[in-house]
């Protein structure tokens, strides 16, 4: 049994190995700081007994947001622990988690203070267990662990050649950061919820009625426009962002040209303007992030002359976002547009 799972963890190790390369260079969409306390079990030592594990852990806080920390504790009493010459089992670890990918991380770990790297040899179990290769009995495990999605939970499968196997199950909490790197837009609020502006409507003054006199006009004939279709002039018209920016760009306003002359031309068209971000950082920050986008783009707008009045923006954040790879998070980096001609 434990020649076999001690074989699986090495198996994973090895296929994941071209992943954790691959992945370093692109920060994904799961990598948010969380912490993750837990319960689990020894489920049976070299001295034939299980013992109860209480966990506290983080996660994706250091090094491009992929390595966490986590403190177990083990204890199990009402027995003969023969090594330590106790009538309980009391032993601790220290370790640090690798996230692969959104589904399964790596850690390893190693003891502290009880039986510990803090203590001597000798303290650890004296000469006998140097002698047999056994460092002292030094507690120390490898293992596997694996994020239900959709769900906060984890759950965790280590090994260890003298405690042998242990599972623990965890509970994910998001840690709460309104901060995304190191580029946070500090000038516009951070909303909770999604944020729709109207408009501002503008009161027109009463004029009195003057007696309107009727003269026939001569007809003129009317040459017709063709049809503008309001949904493909929305669909190219849609801005596409770098990754944590807002500011609208040249190219954007190239891509605006065509919008700007319809509204121009249409003065009774209204325009909603929806901003849209990825999944990478809070629900709150990237709520700001779509409003700026969105913010910018009616700015441009109303300094092309199109009235404020006739245009509505509405903050989507990441309610929208679809897509694993970056090629498919960078879609969701935009402003949408939506035409009613009225």
């Amino acid at each position: 049994m434990k020649k076999l799972l001690l074989a699986l963890v090495c198996s994973f190790l090895s296929l994941t190995a071209g992943d954790v390369t691959a992945q370093s260079a692109a920060q994904p969409r799961w990598n948010v700081a969380s912490w993750e306390p837990g319960l689990g079990m020894v489920f049976r030592h070299q001295e034939k007994f299980s013992a109860a594990r209480v966990q506290l852990g983080t996660r994706n806080l250091f090094i491009k947001n992929r390595i966490g920390v986590y403190y177990i504790l083990e204890y199990r009493g009402g027995i003969q622990f023969q090594e330590d010459g106790t009538s309980y089992y009391f032993r601790d670890l220290l370790g640090l988690n690798y996230s692969v990918n959104k589904s399964f991380s790596v850690h390893g770990g190693m003891g502290v203070f009880r039986k510990g790297i803090l203590q001597s040899g000798m303290l650890r179990g004296g000469e006998y267990y140097y002698n047999n290769l056994q460092f002292g009995r030094l507690r120390k495990e490898i293992g596997i662990t694996y994020r239900i999605p959709q769900y906060p939970f984890s759950v965790d499968i280590c090994y260890s050649t003298w405690v042998g196997p242990t599972a623990t199950f965890g509970y994910v909490i998001p840690m709460n950061r309104k901060k995304l790197d190191n580029a946070p837009l500090k000038s516009i609020p951070v909303h909770d919820v999604p944020v729709v502006e109207e408009p501002v409507v503008e009161e027109t003054p009463v004029v009195e009625e003057t007696p309107v006199v009727e003269v026939e006009k001569p007809v003129v004939e009317v040459l017709v426009e063709p049809e503008v279709d309001l949904t493909a002039l929305a669909k190219q018209s849609t801005t596409y962002y770098p990754f944590d920016k807002a500011a609208l760009s040249e190219s954007h306003k190239e891509t605006l040209k065509a919008l700007v002359a319809y509204m121009k031309a249409n003065p009774k068209c209204k325009i909603t303007a929806y901003g849209n971000a990825d999944v990478l950082g809070s629900e709150g920050y990237n709520l700001t992030l779509s409003g700026a986008r969105a913010k910018n783009v009616r700015t441009y707008l109303i300094s092309q002359g199109i009235s404020a009045k006739r245009i509505k923006v509405v903050a989507n954040g990441e309610t929208k976002a679809r897509g694993e790879t970056e090629e498919e998070r960078a879609l969701n980096r935009c402003v949408e547009f939506s035409l009613i001609a009225e």
